[in-house]
């Protein structure tokens, strides 16, 4: 198995896209304090498997050392995976 930079980097951006969307976004709905949902979709088996394991552990570890907050609200990851060759 070849570590796919091009994959990675594309999962690091996506996630700070996200990341930095929700914390910009400031109406009613989000200053209601309901907690901040992240969807998350990697490959998790097949050849991308592991990059897509080290990037789901490498969310949680963040968030666990952050104590799962951004913007003092709660921060809830929605983990999705998919199968090698769905996309």
């Amino acid at each position: 198995m070849r570590f796919n930079k091009e994959i990675f980097r594309c999962e690091v951006f996506l996630f700070i896209f996200l990341t930095s969307t929700a914390v910009a976004m400031n109406n009613k709905c989000f200053a209601a304090g309901e907690p901040i949902k992240i969807g998350v979709i990697h490959s998790l088996t097949g050849v991308h498997g592991s990059v897509g394991k080290s990037a789901t552990n490498g969310l949680e570890l963040y968030f666990d050392m952050i104590g799962n907050e951004l913007a003092g609200r709660d921060v809830r990851v929605i983990l999705g995976g998919i199968e090698e060759g769905e996309i």
